[in-house]
């Protein structure tokens, strides 16, 4: 072989093997954005003084404004160590997938801790963004995590007062809607409303939330359609009252 060949041969060595590693940089360049990188917080400026319920971490998607966040109940019980435990898998679940948010809100009344879990989910038929929630409710006393039965049952409420007062909600909605010009009743009547909510029954999805010691329920529906309804709801909590 030709010294001419060989010079020819051992550069092309060389620019095969500088391409082979130049992109296994990028590789590993672009494996090393995907990984969540948590960050734990050591003060939380919205925890009440008794730090019954702190940020634990956060985490905010690469190149968006989506932030997740963990709360963590600082209550001294078993109960509180197992919520925080699933409250972490639901966190970790939630920045996993790229497409949910994770994060909270709580009230500390006198007897009682609640926390409500949000995840906001993107539905793969739709494309839209709709919530769900997930409550906690403590005894402070105690620190026993109280069952959906037994609030019911210390409020006086029932599981069916609930189920009718998100339906009245619903239907003075529609109604508001329909006097918004949203749509009118022909192009929509109230069926094709709940459907467009998301809402099959009025039981299902409600979650017990004490708040200011006054027993509420979270239940969560889909706000966007192709009416442009989202602007009805842009300040809807999905926090409902017993009526």
């Amino acid at each position: 072989m030709s010294e001419e060949k060989r010079v020819k041969i051992m550069r092309l060595v060389f620019l095969i093997l500088g391409i082979a590693l130049i992109i296994g940089f990028i590789i590993a360049l672009i494996m090393t954005n995907r990984q969540p990188t948590y960050r734990t917080d050591t003060t939380d400026t919205t925890a009440p003084a008794d730090g019954l319920v702190r940020q634990a971490a956060s985490y905010t998607y690469p190149n968006s404004e989506i932030t997740s966040l963990l709360p963590e109940v600082e209550i001294d019980s078993s109960d509180a160590e197992a919520t925080n435990s699933d409250l972490k898998n639901r966190y970790n679940q939630a920045i996993r997938t790229g497409n949910m948010q994770f994060t909270y809100q709580y009230s500390d009344g006198e007897k009682y801790l609640s926390l409500v879990a949000i995840t906001n989910r993107i539905d793969p038929t739709t494309g839209y963004a709709y919530p769900t929630f997930e409550t906690y409710t403590f005894e402070k006393e105690t620190g026993k995590l109280l069952t959906m039965g037994e609030l019911y049952q210390r409020f006086g409420k029932t599981a069916a007062e609930a189920a009718s007062s998100f339906e009245q909600t619903m239907k003075e909605y529609y109604q508001q809607e329909l006097e918004s010009m949203y749509f009118t009743e022909e192009m929509c009547d109230y069926n094709c409303f709940l459907n467009l909510r998301g809402i099959n029954d009025y039981s299902s999805g409600i979650e017990l939330y004490v708040e200011n010691d006054e027993l509420k329920f979270y239940r969560g529906f889909q706000v966007f359609s192709k009416y442009l309804e989202e602007q009805f709801y842009r300040n809807e909590d999905f926090k409902f009252d017993f009526r």
